[in-house]
């Protein structure tokens, strides 16, 4: 019976031992990932290694691996918008650390279980720091060192994003130096803190070297009428299940006002995709069905 036990975050089982405290959001984009790989839509090998041995195996197994899609994922278009995004963020990755011919750092807010710095090609003289919370983190370093990663070129940095600490200071008491171009991976983040902190850290990103780069990915608002939720797919079913894992959007975007409210704290817009963009790009233009929910956007900024 799947339904037991294929999907933790969920509540189709448990997780228990070191990845018991873990965000259940970060877990779950990890699983995503992982059926994306064995699907030939990722390249994430490094990303198994953060799953429990029953998930790892339904990732590879078709009967299970279409029951968790046309089940879970599909009905509101998680796992299109994921494995999209990852290819997204590893293309705006590459451009960013190799736009000018400098050595930026880069910087990944709220990193989960993001495996960029043990499966990208960085170079070997690329500063590389990874910021999330204790729990998450820590639960990560361990599955790391036990499967015998290389983690020796990165540097690890515990926050609360909620907390009175801003990341630019947590950053710098670990020997980043804000003089120095950056390229910032805040994927997955945006949907769950509050204005106030999503606020703040886009003032703080913008106050960066020139040239920092600043990778977002956030929801837009739901549509207040029935005739506008219609044509959202997904719609309401993303935010509800996001709110099913405890861990509930607490900022959406307006539909339209998203470049807008970009460019007031004084970024550049490089590149914005919504949900249609992305499909067309990464599944209409391949022949392929798989579907985006329509509150997912992506976007890559710079500073001015």
């Amino acid at each position: 019976d799947l339904s037991r036990y294929t999907l933790v975050p969920y509540g189709l089982g448990r997780i228990e031992g070191v990845l018991s405290n873990v965000s259940q959001t970060a877990f779950v984009t990890a699983n995503i990932r992982c059926l994306g790989h064995s699907l030939g839509y990722v390249d994430d090998p490094t990303v198994k290694l953060f799953m429990p041995w029953k998930v790892r195996l339904h990732s590879m197994l078709a009967f299970p691996r279409h029951y968790i899609l046309g089940n879970v994922y599909d009905p509101s278009g998680t796992f299109g918008w994921v494995v999209a995004r990852t290819n997204i963020i590893d293309s705006f990755v590459h451009k960013g650390l190799t736009m000018d011919g400098t050595t930026p750092s880069l910087i990944i807010l709220g990193a989960g279980f993001d495996t960029r710095p043990y499966r990208l090609d960085l170079g070997p003289s690329t500063p590389v720091f990874e910021v999330d919370t204790a729990p998450t983190q820590r639960a990560k370093r361990q599955i790391l060192k036990e499967h015998g990663i290389d983690t020796s070129g990165v540097t690890f940095v515990e926050m609360d994003f909620n907390g009175d600490e801003t990341f630019v200071t947590s950053l710098e008491k670990h020997g980043f130096q804000q003089s120095n171009r950056a390229v910032i991976i805040w994927e997955g983040v945006i949907p769950y803190l509050q204005e106030q902190a999503v606020n703040a850290t886009l003032e703080m990103v913008a106050g960066l070297a020139k040239g920092t780069i600043l990778i977002t990915t956030f929801v837009n608002e739901v549509p207040s009428s029935k005739e506008e939720l219609s044509r959202v797919y997904g719609g309401r079913i993303i935010l509800d299940k996001i709110a099913g894992l405890g861990e509930p959007s607490t900022f959406q975007m307006p539909k339209g006002k998203e470049e807008e409210f970009m460019q007031s704290f004084g970024f550049n817009v490089l590149a914005h995709l919504d949900a249609d963009s992305m499909e067309q790009k990464y599944f209409r233009d391949l022949q392929d069905d798989t579907r985006v929910g329509g509150l997912y956007n992506i976007m890559a900024l710079q500073v001015a």
